[in-house]
């Protein structure tokens, strides 16, 4: 299913903390039911499955960005608390 060098994007959608990131991996390891994709700028680690593949997981970039955009724009707030700098 992936090749071992290939580019694939990475939907990190994890709501709760409110992070909605396009990471671009590169496919390190593959197998029957998973890869493992080491991030290009941080050579993070990250173990996922193949049926991943275009629901969070993407081999076009747009198709990523279109999944997180559409996250964001159904998030929920966390916090209803303001932010203020120090002075």
């Amino acid at each position: 299913m992936f090749k071992v060098g290939q580019i694939l994007y990475y939907a990190r959608i994890m709501k709760t903390v409110d992070v909605y990131e396009i990471l671009e991996l590169k496919v390190r390891t593959a197998e029957d039911t998973y890869f493992v994709g080491t991030n290009k700028n941080t050579k993070q680690a990250y173990l996922l499955s193949n049926s991943y593949l275009n629901k969070i997981v993407f081999e076009d970039r747009k198709d990523a960005l279109r999944v997180v955009k559409e996250a964001e724009k159904n998030r929920k707030a966390i916090s209803n608390e303001k932010y203020y700098e120090d002075y």
